[in-house]
């Protein structure tokens, strides 16, 4: 999978962390990471918005870009 610099940037953001999903899914580059699999939308928790994690395949695919 080709991945731009900015797509590889936030699959390295989400290594720290969970985002939230309206604000990741605003950008096309957000939008194509979760449906490529790369990142997947988690449920809202009581009184929380719904928030995006890195998939195991994106992970795989962080390992991969840096070998």
């Amino acid at each position: 999978m080709q991945l731009n610099s900015f797509q590889i940037s936030q699959l390295r953001a989400l290594l720290a962390g969970e985002r939230p999903l309206a604000q990741f899914c605003d950008c096309t580059e957000g939008e194509f990471l979760c449906r490529s699999g790369l990142v997947r939308a988690l449920p809202p928790k009581t009184g929380i918005r719904a928030l995006v994690t890195i998939t195991e395949r994106g992970r795989l695919e962080l390992a991969r870009l840096a070998a």
